[in-house]
């Protein structure tokens, strides 16, 4: 969803229209999507394939800026726990759910910048730490 690469792109796209031929119903719940610069792009594709299957979807994308490594890291993976934070801090009352890829972090756990999954989970009782594939997205929406 996020920490996508190209091919890791249209698979990524490929299964969430296999599943979406599955699901007939709209999505209820408000949930935001972290991602960075990057995955917004796929996203954005996704709402596009969500009104051409006229699947109502009610997500929304949380596109969070690298600022950390001075703004030339675009993709996901890498979003370090400040960025997120800083983000995250202003809006996730707005939101039923937000949903955060685990590959934000490395095998400890931890964020680029020592941040813990109990810290990112601590900024809001709404965040959740989702695997980051196309049927965990689609199960939490």
């Amino acid at each position: 969803l996020y920490a996508l690469g190209i091919g890791k792109s249209v698979d990524f796209i490929n299964k969430i229209k296999t599943n979406l031929s599955y699901k007939k119903c709209s999505f209820r719940r408000k949930a935001g999507i972290v991602t960075g610069e990057y995955g917004t792009q796929i996203f954005e594709k996704i709402k596009e394939l969500f009104k051409e299957k006229n699947i109502k979807s009610n997500f929304k994308i949380i596109q969070v800026k690298n600022k950390f490594f001075s703004g030339n890291v675009k993709v996901a993976g890498l979003i370090t726990g400040t960025d997120l934070r800083y983000k995250l801090t202003t809006i996730n009352k707005n939101f039923d759910k937000i949903l955060i890829p685990d590959s934000i972090f490395n095998q400890d756990k931890l964020t680029l910048d020592d941040y813990n999954v109990e810290d990112i989970k601590n900024i809001g009782k709404n965040i959740k730490i989702i695997p980051d594939d196309a049927i965990s997205l689609l199960k939490e929406l």
